[in-house]
């Protein structure tokens, strides 16, 4: 049905232009997740991990269990079912990969199915891990805008890296790998364009110099950002404009912008400081993050990355774009109605943000009109119906 043409003149005067926003549950009752992820095609879809090995779908409102790997995974610490993914060409082959701890390995094992049929997985990367430690994992897998598979890896548990693995180029540990999957079958290919290919350091590796990049995402443009768990100060937020190959970022000499006092060897001259850090007293464990390119939540929040706290459970928003990203800092802690736990935000179909939290709920994120919106709103509504009971006399 067509609006009134004064009804339609009235609703986009930025109704949502400066909202509160607020988290609206869309699914309870889950355990230990640890991501939800929104459906390629369908927004009303949804997939979401738990720690304890099992991916749920999430469609409507129902969530049913597609895929469980309890069997096979150590879910003890940071361990776990702690990766999802659709292939680039799910809707025509069917493909989804999963990260999890190895119960008799340790490794990060990543797999893909076909279908989300468990007894067609095929074996694609396997990284070891300190079997002594179990934390510092990682595991968020993702695509890029190029097509190839990112993975990320912490350093291996343990205070301030004492083995200095993240400067090691020649482990995966506190890396982002990138490897090319799309010949299907098990194993994959390593990408010519790859850093360090032909050169000293293992061919894989995309990035290095991370603590523990729990979450990592890709923008629109191809820009990737990267959540890093802090040490004892600082939590911080790397952008790489553009996906340039072989940076460094700078761990473990180096906590976000911060000489780590516990360091066994001095900074990289080449690191890549982060585009916005935060201190232990607003938080102790970011999750992020993805730029927002949704409608819902209106204008002012476009090209904004959100990301959040899982110990202090506050949620914020920076503009990337900004020639002073710190302070372009907004807090929407307050409004959200809940304590989430941020163990992942992510985007649906049609871009809006999915917040997860480890109790069990996943909460989209939504805009509630501000009084003065409202006001506008209530008046328009008056005068038409003024106008149609002008119009019947």
């Amino acid at each position: 049905m067509k609006l009134p043409a004064l009804l339609i003149s009235v609703l986009p005067l930025a109704a949502f232009s400066n909202a509160q926003l607020i988290a609206n549950p869309i699914a309870s009752g889950l355990s230990q997740l640890t991501g939800a992820y929104g459906d390629q095609t369908d927004a009303n879809r949804f997939y979401a991990t738990q720690k304890t090995g099992q991916l749920v779908r999430v469609d409507s409102g129902v969530a049913t269990t597609v895929v469980n790997v309890s069997t096979l995974i150590d879910n003890s610490g940071e361990r776990g079912l702690l990766g999802f993914v659709q292939d680039p060409n799910f809707s025509t082959n069917g493909w989804t990969y999963i990260s999890y701890v190895n119960n008799q390995t340790k490794a990060l094992d990543v797999v893909r199915l076909t279908n989300f049929n468990l007894g067609t997985a095929e074996a694609i990367i396997s990284i070891p891990h300190p079997t002594n430690a179990n934390n510092h994992y990682g595991g968020n897998i993702r695509f890029g805008t190029d097509g190839m598979l990112y993975i990320a890896m912490g350093d291996g548990g343990g205070s301030n890296d004492p083995e200095n693995d993240a400067q090691n180029l020649n482990n995966f540990l506190g890396k982002i790998m990138r490897i090319d999957v799309s010949a299907g079958g098990t194993g994959y290919s390593v990408p010519n364009d790859n850093p360090f290919v032909g050169s000293a350091g293992l061919d894989e590796i995309w990035a290095y110099g991370l603590r523990n990049p729990f979450k990592f995402s890709f923008d629109t443009n191809g820009d990737l950002f990267i959540a890093d768990v802090g040490q004892n100060a600082w939590e911080e937020v790397n952008q790489n404009i553009g996906n340039v190959g072989g940076i460094n970022y700078g761990w473990q000499a180096l906590e976000g912008t911060h000489a780590n006092p516990n360091a066994v060897a001095p900074p990289a001259p080449n690191a890549t400081p982060p585009i916005f850090e935060y201190n232990h007293s607003e938080g102790r464990s970011i999750t992020g993050g993805v730029v927002y390119h949704g409608t819902n939540l209106g204008s002012t929040f476009q090209g904004r990355y959100f990301f959040g706290d899982f110990i202090s459970q506050r949620l914020w928003s920076i503009d990337p774009d900004s020639g002073n990203i710190s302070a372009s800092l907004l807090e929407h802690t307050s409004g959200l109605g809940a304590n989430i736990s941020f163990t992942g935000i992510e985007a649906d179909a049609n871009g809006e943000l999915l917040l997860t939290s480890f109790g069990g709920t996943v909460y989209r994120l939504e805009a509630v009109p501000e009084p003065g919106s409202m006001i506008l709103l209530a008046t328009a509504a008056s005068a038409l119906v003024l106008k149609q009971r002008k119009k019947a006399s």
